[in-house]
């Protein structure tokens, strides 16, 4: 395996099980919105309020296509990086693990969570429960096109999660 991609809908826990996994395999991790927001200069919500999606979305591609270059890493992906052809493409040649949680885990992590206002972009529907649900009947069948594995992570701890991604994958660590 060249490189591990996370994939999944945002408070799934694609950065924090990353880095985990990372630890485990002794890797390095990449985060995409990370390197999205490096690109731009700015955060995602910035992106999405000024510039819109499309332009959000066609930086995404340019950080996927550098990112999927690297070896040995583990890169967490951003939650709409599914929707575009090119960033499906470009996740096919490396071992891919879907994070997914249910609806009810996503809103809590989601609404819990003190950086999301600031850095992700807001939900649209004054029912961003409604809205939660819309975005995965849309993105659910593309998830499950990229990825090799799936893990749910509801009720798990991030450790738990981090070695059955490991032990899925067949992944041992690099000296």
């Amino acid at each position: 395996m060249s490189n591990l991609l996370l994939i999944g809908y945002r408070c799934t826990g694609k950065t924090t099980i990353g880095r985990l996994v990372a630890q485990r395999l002794n890797w390095r991790m990449r985060d995409a919105d990370d390197a999205v927001e490096e690109a731009a200069g700015r955060s995602i919500h910035e992106m999405f309020e000024f510039d819109g999606e499309s332009y959000f979305r066609d930086l995404e591609v340019e950080a996927v296509g550098r990112l999927v270059q690297l070896d040995r890493h583990v890169i967490s992906l951003g939650g709409g990086v599914v929707l575009r052809e090119e960033n499906r493409l470009a996740i096919q040649p490396h071992t891919c693990v879907w994070l997914r949680a249910s609806i009810e885990t996503i809103w809590s992590r989601m609404t819990d969570d003190d950086a999301t206002p600031a850095r992700r972009p807001a939900l649209t529907d004054h029912d961003g429960y409604q809205e939660i649900e819309q975005l995965l009947a849309l993105r659910e069948p593309l998830y499950q096109q990229c990825a090799d594995f799936s893990v749910n992570t509801d009720g798990k701890t991030p450790d738990g999660i981090a070695d059955e991604i490991v032990r899925l994958t067949g992944g041992t660590p690099e000296p």
